[in-house]
């Protein structure tokens, strides 16, 4: 299960000279455990050398959330020589959300773009490096040494390099994996490869072999390297010329890698799944490094509720309704609503709509009302969310919140997020409360039988009409106006 988590966030990152002071506080002993910290700008390094983030001795135990910013010209040589990369030793933490855009990684052992060492259940997703990377053992494009929980949904373009002859552990995303998963990830840069490195792959150098049962490498692509003719391309590597079983994971030329049907069934197969923008022309990009583009919600007669998380203040257009959360009854496993007449920055809301019409919002940077303040509906219009499918959690499906399985959840969206009292419940009805001002009219069964009034016929949100009894406090729709049975 993931290791992410929505602790307060008490550190922000806003300028070099933060993210130089966040290294050093780290480097000097506060391990950040269980606190979330967070990027609220990009970052230039000039070049400058950098000392990663977290030791051995000192190591990085917090939750690292990027927020789609990047960290550009980072530059790590000399001084430094193991546990090398933005984050140099990170033990049972989170990096997410983080892209180093540029710059010249480099040093001996345990060398990654983004981290040197994850270890005990740390993890990395959503991130990407297109800093070129070296080293002698466990070099990466991603990370140099991986024991922990999963890396998901990420990317390298740098070129992984041996430094020395004899190298051994290099591949364009991991070096080793030691334990954990490496998911939903590709490489497309250049393995420099030797005759004398030991274990090489395009996506993983070597996967530990008393280990190999419990760890999965899968749903993953790289790239044809043309720039090394010699080079036997493997997804996980070994000393021989052929592959082990790598868990469907593909081979691509730069053109395949540019066609978003090459993509179907890799990178896009898990519930919820946003993370990515798949399009024919370019290589996937990371939804979270988007923020400018705008976020559309579209509605149709099969899909009348949609949630969403606004990124300002807007005024409810015509002929579609705004609700928030106002309590979940434990009892009877129900949503109650209010309606609003403004979709308010940092709140989500449920918005419902006949069928046709679509809202579009242009997403901002990140801030710290990107994570919805309402006290049951989360999300964020920055970045997807992890789903841990630990039976709190529900979706919006058909009109009914439904609990979530693991996964991720698009940006711009919102999940419901309950106690554990109401946890068991499979599904959630929606209901709405008496004072709604938007026109829904109650009417009442009659020693609790519905009958018609003069032949009409009443239909759920969804367009059915009716059979049968319908239920006490749900809302139908009847001579095309909403009523709720009380």
């Amino acid at each position: 299960m993931s290791q992410w988590g929505r602790a307060e966030i008490v550190t922000s990152i806003d300028s070099k000279a933060a993210l130089l002071a966040f290294a050093a506080s780290v480097n000097g002993g506060e391990d950040y455990g269980n606190v979330n910290v967070y990027m609220a700008a990009d970052v230039d390094l000039n070049n400058e050398s950098w000392t990663p983030i977290g030791t051995p001795s000192h190591p990085f135990k917090g939750h690292f959330e990027g927020w789609g910013h990047k960290v550009s010209n980072l530059t790590v040589s000399g001084g430094v020589t193991d546990y090398v990369g933005l984050f140099g030793y990170v033990d049972g933490g989170s990096i997410r959300d983080v892209a180093v855009v540029s710059g010249a990684v480099s040093g001996g052992s345990y060398i990654g773009g983004i981290c040197g060492y994850v270890a005990n259940s740390g993890e990395i997703s959503s991130c990407y490096s297109e800093a070129s990377v070296s080293g002698s053992q466990y070099v990466g494009g991603i990370c140099g040494y991986f024991a922990g929980y999963e890396i998901s949904d990420c990317y390298s373009t740098g070129d992984v390099k041996a430094s020395v002859s004899g190298s051994q552990y290099m591949g364009g995303l991991v070096g080793q994996v030691y334990l954990g998963d490496v998911r939903f990830c590709y490489f497309s840069g250049s393995i420099d490869y030797r005759p004398s490195v030991q274990y090489y792959g395009s996506l993983v150098g070597d996967v530990k072999n008393s280990n190999a049962s419990t760890i999965d490498v899968e749903n993953c692509a790289y790239k044809t390297d043309d720039a090394n003719p010699d080079y036997t391309p493997l997804a996980i590597g070994c000393n021989e010329a052929e592959s082990p079983t790598d868990g469907d994971n593909k081979q691509f030329d730069a053109t395949q890698m540019q066609k978003a049907e090459s993509w179907a069934g890799i990178l896009n197969t898990v519930t919820y799944n946003a993370a990515w923008k798949i399009a024919d022309g370019s290589y996937p990009q990371l939804s979270s490094f988007l923020k400018n583009e705008p976020i559309t919600f579209n509605f149709t007669s099969e899909k009348k509720w949609l949630t969403i998380v606004p990124n300002g203040n807007y005024a409810v257009p015509a002929g579609m309704k705004a609700y928030i959360v106002t309590g979940v009854d434990v009892a009877s496993s129900t949503v109650s609503l209010r309606s609003v007449s403004t979709l308010n920055e940092g709140r989500a809301a449920l918005v419902w709509s006949d069928g046709g019409e679509s809202i579009t919002v242009s997403s901002t940077q990140g801030a710290l009302s990107d994570y919805s303040a309402d006290q049951w509906l989360k999300g964020s219009h920055v970045s997807p969310v992890v789903l841990k499918g630990d039976k709190t959690e529900y979706v919006l499906s058909g009109g009914i919140f439904q609990r979530a399985k693991s996964g991720t959840l698009a940006r711009g969206k919102a999940y419901l997020k309950v106690g554990a009292s109401v946890s068991g419940s499979s599904s959630l009805k929606v209901t709405i409360e008496d004072d709604d001002p938007t026109g829904v009219s109650q009417e009442s069964m009659v020693n609790g039988q519905w009958s018609m009034v003069n032949g009409q016929s009443i239909y759920d949100l969804s367009g059915r009409k009716v059979s049968g009894q319908p239920a006490k406090g749900q809302v139908y729709i009847k001579n095309g106006k909403k009523i709720i049975i009380r």
